[in-house]
């Protein structure tokens, strides 16, 4: 996993006791192997850390068309992360089910704080782009209220959501290029992906 030297100085400013960090990007912009890398450093520094996949489509906690929530004690608890909260929203999509989309994210962040997580990542779905993008990852910001929103962009396609929450005390925005490991995956790799994770699953 490529690791670039901006996510260790990243790591030091956000991984702390109640933090609640959102990570946005498109598509293969390298999200989640994010998420994983600051879970691994705030299990390092001893956080009980929640993991919250909110990646309908691209699921890695529990199989798509659900939101996952884990809670990790030990990094090898992010080798094969066993779903501890799952919410259903029955689309790969979260264009078809907005408004479940944000309350399933926000009941997974609740039931991680009521049980006990110092630090928590929410990874989000690639969709940004137009006004369907704006409005899920606006609300989704808004009802989750994050101490920090970390955006991965390659150019502007993020900036008609982030501009909304600049200037605000929280969250506070980290922007990142994605790391030069990042590999795009067509159309068929994305399906044959979930079709994995369901037959894993089920």
């Amino acid at each position: 996993m490529d690791r670039p030297q901006a996510w260790y100085q990243l790591a030091e400013e956000v991984i702390q006791k109640d933090r609640i960090v959102v990570v946005l990007g498109a598509s293969d912009t390298g999200k989640t192997t994010l998420c994983r890398f600051l879970l691994q450093e705030a299990l390092g520094k001893g956080l009980r850390s929640a993991y919250i996949d909110a990646d309908v489509g691209q699921s890695v906690i529990g199989p798509p068309t659900t939101l996952g929530m884990v809670l990790l004690r030990e990094q090898r608890d992010l080798l094969d992360p066993v779903p501890l909260c799952l919410y259903f929203l029955g689309a790969t999509s979260p264009a078809q089910e907005l408004l479940a989309a944000v309350a399933g994210a926000r009941r997974l962040l609740e039931r991680a704080l009521e049980l006990g997580a110092e630090f928590a990542v929410v990874d989000t779905t690639g969709l940004v782009a137009g006004d369907m993008g704006f409005r899920l990852k606006f609300y989704k910001i808004e009802v989750l209220s994050p101490t920090d929103v970390i955006a991965i962009r390659r150019g502007l396609e993020l900036e008609h959501i982030l501009r909304a929450f600049r200037g605000r005390q929280r969250p506070k925005i980290h922007l990142l290029p994605p790391s030069r490991g990042v590999q795009r995956r067509d159309q068929l790799q994305r399906q044959l992906y979930r079709s994995g994770r369901f037959e894993a699953y089920f």
